[in-house]
């Protein structure tokens, strides 16, 4: 119960495999990161939109001269 000391066809393929998941890992990882931007950044214009709407709202309060709830 050690490392595979194989060499020859066997340990090229175990060698290939590993490369491959490696490599289907990174470019997983990468899609991951990229949605999390893509979230991020939509979130940050819904906060936007929200505080903007926000003070909207209360310019129209003011400008009707109506006293906010408490």
């Amino acid at each position: 119960m050690g490392r595979d000391v194989r060499h020859g066809e066997g340990a090229v393929f175990n060698r290939q495999r590993r490369r491959s998941i490696l490599a289907v890992y990174s470019q997983r990882r990468k899609q991951a990161l990229h949605a999390l931007r893509l979230y991020e950044t939509a979130m940050h214009e819904v906060q936007e939109e929200l505080a903007w709407d926000d003070c909207e709202v209360r310019t129209m309060i003011d400008d009707l001269g109506l006293k906010p709830a408490a």
